[in-house]
């Protein structure tokens, strides 16, 4: 994969899996988180930086986000994929919710792909072409309690998204989200708990890894999926395509 990447929120989790499995495919790779150890993630595949770029990045600020994108472009020559992963959100019901926790969800999960959208497209739109995937969540699918601000975030990543690829399609650029669902890494201390609770709700009977979320947005991203732009990849296992038991449902 002949690529330069740029993955936000590649300080752990999800992000850095991207970053990890991008290089690996033989991308350069440019990782941004906000916490500093995102160098110390890039090192841990790459010690020598040969394909990668850390850099300490808040998303929600435009200057840092217009100057990591550059020094990107520099660094690298181009940019092709523009993975948005950063994101914040706690569980607060809505009347109980600040102003303040409200602001930075979507400051962070909506307003920060929205600028890094902003400064990587006129790179793309440059080159030709490009490829940008947003985080999304089944939270947009079904609402669960307690996540106001996140669940309005996520909506409003998968209408940006439809919107990024009608006004850019023209230009060679393709936008697409993926929703992961309930994503437990083998290392997760509760892994084998949350497989007790969750996975009689998944279909396939299993719950996803970081990695399974990763080959979904190294689909987009690829030369494969050429001919998708403005759709949302759902990675869930089958947990949203059924209805919630309703008690006496169904019932003579």
């Amino acid at each position: 994969m002949d690529q330069v990447v740029v993955v936000t929120g590649a300080a752990q989790g999800l992000g850095a899996v991207m970053a990890n499995r991008f290089h690996g495919a033989g991308a350069r790779v440019v990782l941004w988180d906000v916490q500093s150890t995102v160098k110390e993630v890039a090192e841990s595949f790459d010690p020598q930086h040969q394909r990668t770029l850390a850099a300490v990045v808040d998303v929600t600020d435009e200057e840092s986000v217009r100057h990591h994108m550059r020094e990107a472009a520099r660094h690298f020559g181009e940019v092709h994929v523009l993975v948005c992963n950063a994101k914040w959100n706690n569980r607060v019901p809505l009347a109980d919710m600040a102003k303040e926790d409200w602001d930075k969800t979507l400051a962070v999960s909506l307003t920060g792909a929205f600028l890094c959208i902003k400064h990587g497209l006129p790179l793309m739109v440059a080159q030709g072409g490009g490829s940008i995937i947003n985080m999304s969540s089944v939270h947009v699918r079904g609402a669960y309690p307690g996540f106001p601000a996140y669940d309005a975030a996520k909506g409003g990543i998968e209408a940006l998204t439809r919107q990024v690829a009608l006004d850019y399609g023209p230009f060679g650029v393709r936008c697409n989200a993926v929703a992961p669902g309930l994503v437990v890494a083998d290392s997760h201390p509760d892994r084998e708990a949350l497989r007790a609770r969750f996975v009689p709700f998944h279909p396939l009977g299993t719950l996803a890894s970081p990695d399974d979320v990763a080959e979904a947005v190294m689909f987009l991203a690829s030369a494969a999926a050429r001919f998708v732009t403005g759709q949302c990849l759902v990675v869930d296992g089958g947990l949203t395509c059924q209805s919630p038991e309703v008690p006496g449902y169904g019932q003579s």
